[in-house]
């Protein structure tokens, strides 16, 4: 009996030890053993600790070499042990319920990954997720020519405006510089490159200084390639090279000729002079059929674009493909680029007619003109807007068109015709760019940034970055255009955004869905009352009905009746009195828990008033001896200003000194948040305006007037990267 009742026992202890057998089992799939104490189900818990991102955002790009992570990580049972990014370990102060990390970024993408880790060994090795671009990645100017380097997986782009020479990674879009412009031997005007394999060299044409410059792929100097001799080229307009003879075809605009260069000698001979047959009108690129033992150039013949081709034993000249007789209604079609597409039997020819840039395919066997992409051909996706070359990438299935406008590389896939951008300066694309943006408001029900750039009102995806046209020229139509818009602001009870606009002297509603253009308030308004001038920034005061909008200097501060849109000065320099007059005062922000609006003051010594809602009364809440005397910490001339209630404070920009400060709503006294030294000189300010502020996220977004760039800040360090990014302003 004692025997079968100790049997008994020692059988229920079996499944005792075998059920912790599994959850040590199960422990050990989430990451591996460890024990570590707790509760019964912290040790049964198999759940790996979550982590969040709070910087930098989803998708962004940097000028840096590295960047510092700031996030949260949270286990619901057990204690978080370790995070790490990319295998860098963060540090913590408060067992990684926030926590930081610096890790290196290599030119390009860069995808950072967090992993996280309990004390029950638990492990999430993608437990969040950013991509950031990393370092140094070079910058368009304009880029003018571009020419394949198969071997070495890139392009080779000679920029209009820097002329630097430029390698572009096929794969990722990557640039870097090869040459600059510190080398003794100038380029001017780069009209055309190609890309000598045998030499290891690029070869420069240069229509202002008529000259041929060879550039040295591994050291970057630059040489005169083919010194003048009895055959000058005149206004190059085109090379490429022709492997088969060891020569470099240049086409010579002023003289009308073909003329070949030996790459060893540097001889020049004429392939092709000016003959009855056909003469040059104004050829531009060159590309050579080798099995054909031909040359295509492109040229212009009256209104049309034509594509010449040229016996490069003989010399003869044949008129190929021309776009008379074509379904194009343009006066002036001008070709601007051609390629041979060996693998489709055709001439890729890139030209300009009354619907935009277009590119032709011309059939080796006809001469039959056929659209592969233009603006709508095959959608109306990343369209060309000044194309200046174009080259195969066979390999890829592609042709490479370098756009000077866009500033970037557009792939065009030589099936479909589709256009994806290959290279670009922007972030993430030059689609809809930024131009002299001015005002930024954060619409939170959709998710979105809105800004006034140009004439348009864009739309500014706060996860990608994305940039949409939510209102403008043609978008949803011609209807009230704006003429200069600054300042937006959001009336969600009536589902549109409120625009200042300067040159038409006017406050504008936008419709949040359609993007339709209204005039809530302008000259023309029956009994209007007191004239805008130059209306810059705006607020709601949706508790008074009304819009608050700054006239331009110190024009005062004008109410404006949402309903009737009768305006009505709330205070200027002499209403209600004269105290504490408005300077340059431009931009505005509702602060209603202390019942009055903050309107940056530049002028005056004053930086930031404070306005009563009810009477106007002007009061100095911080400028150069408020709170103090000390005035090491003032702003200057100021575009942003945004209220941040949760942290007792208002956010603004320096133009003055490209900064960002807090200002303490009590007390007046201003910290520096970032500055172009603070917390270091990457990805600064160079000419800061409008701001937002995501409170949910904690995510502060400032604009650049200057950079045409949308950063986002750090509100902890003051680090900067950039969120969305258009083309900088020459």
């Amino acid at each position: 009996m004692r025997t079968f009742r100790k049997k008994f026992r020692n059988t229920q202890a079996y499944p005792r030890l075998f059920s912790y057998g599994v959850v040590f089992l199960l422990a050990s799939c989430g990451g591996g053993g460890g024990s570590g104490g707790g509760s019964d189900n912290a040790l049964n818990d198999s759940a790996a600790p979550t982590a969040t991102i709070t910087f930098p955002p989803s998708q962004s790009s940097t000028d840096g070499d590295s960047i510092t992570l700031r996030g949260t990580a949270s286990d619901a049972e057990n204690s978080v042990t370790s995070v790490s990014v990319n295998g860098i370990e963060a540090t913590s102060a408060d067992g990684f319920a926030t926590w930081s990390a610096t890790v290196s970024l290599s030119k390009g993408v860069n995808l950072l990954t967090v992993k996280t880790t309990d004390n029950q060994s638990n492990t999430n090795s993608t437990a969040a997720q950013v991509v950031i671009k990393g370092h140094s990645e070079t910058t368009w100017g304009e880029p003018r020519a571009i020419t394949l380097d198969s071997a070495n997986n890139r392009a080779l782009v000679i920029d209009e405006q820097t002329t630097f020479l430029v390698s572009v990674d096929l794969t990722t879009g990557v640039r870097t510089v090869i040459s600059d412009d510190s080398w003794p031997v100038n380029i001017d005007y780069p009209e055309g490159i190609a890309f000598d394999s045998t030499n290891n060299r690029a070869l420069v044409i240069d229509s202002r200084l008529d000259t041929t410059v060879g550039i040295d792929l591994s050291t970057g100097e630059r040489s005169i390639f083919a010194v003048d001799n009895d055959i000058p080229t005149t206004n190059p307009s085109g090379i490429a090279i022709d492997s088969a003879n060891n020569r470099a075809l240049v086409v010579d605009s002023t003289t009308e000729a073909l003329v070949a260069i030996d790459l060893d000698t540097e001889v020049r001979t004429v392939v092709s002079a000016t003959d009855n047959a056909y003469e040059f009108d104004g050829p531009v690129g060159v590309s050579v059929d080798i099995e054909s033992n031909r040359a295509f150039i492109g040229d212009t013949l009256g209104d049309d674009a034509v594509l010449i081709a040229i016996d490069l034993n003989t010399g003869v000249r044949t008129l190929f493909s021309s776009t008379a007789g074509s379904a194009f209604t343009s006066d002036n079609i001008e070709s601007v680029g051609v390629a041979l597409d060996s693998a489709n039997d055709r001439v890729l020819m890139m030209v300009y007619v009354d619907t935009g840039p277009t590119l032709l395919a011309v059939s080796l066997a006809t001469g039959a003109q056929t659209i592969l992409s233009d603006f709508e051909t095959p959608n109306t996706n990343n369209l060309f807007m000044e194309p200046s070359d174009v080259i195969i990438d066979a390999d890829n299935n592609r042709a490479l068109v370098s756009d000077k406008e866009r500033r970037e590389i557009i792939a065009v896939d030589l099936t479909t015709g589709a256009r994806t951008v290959a290279s670009t300066a922007a972030t993430p694309s030059s689609l809809n760019g930024l131009s002299s943006p001015e005002g930024l408001t954060f619409d939170v029900e959709n998710g979105r940034a809105l800004l006034t750039s140009g004439p348009n009102v864009l739309a500014v995806d706060m996860i990608t970055g994305e940039r949409t046209v939510l209102s403008g020229e043609k978008v949803p139509n011609g209807i009230n255009n704006f003429g200069r818009p600054h300042g937006i602001a959001l009336d969600y009870d009536n589902n549109r955004a409120l625009v200042a606009d300067a040159s038409l002297n006017a406050l504008m509603a936008v419709d949040l869905t359609t993007g339709a253009r209204t005039i809530v308030s302008d000259d023309s308004t029956t009994d209007g009352g007191d004239s805008f001038n130059a209306p810059y920034g705006v607020a709601l005061d949706s508790d008074n009905n009304r819009a608050l909008v700054m006239n331009g200097g110190a024009g005062g501060l004008v109410s404006v009746n949402l309903t009737t849109g009768v305006r009505t000065v709330l205070s200027s320099s002499t209403v209600p009195n004269t105290d504490n007059p408005f300077g340059k005062a431009d931009v505005l922000a509702l602060d209603s828990a202390n019942n009055r609006v903050l309107v940056t003051n530049s002028n005056n010594g004053r930086g930031i008033i404070a306005v009563d809602l009810d009477t106007g009364v002007r009061t100095v809440l911080s400028d150069a001896s408020i709170p103090s005397s000390n005035s090491s910490d003032g702003f200057g001339n100021s575009d942003g200003i945004v209220m941040d209630s949760a942290n007792n404070r208002v956010l603004v920009t320096s133009n003055s000194v490209d900064s960002l400060f807090s200002i303490d709503l009590t007390t007046g006294a201003r910290t520096l948040l970032s500055s172009p030294t603070t917390p270091n000189d990457i990805n600064g300010f160079e000419l800061p305006a409008d701001l937002l502020l995501d409170s949910e996220n904690n995510r502060l977004l400032v604009l650049d007037a200057e950079l045409n760039t949308l950063f986002e800040v750090d509100l902890e360090t003051g680090q900067r990267v950039v969120f969305s990014r258009g083309i900088p302003n020459d």
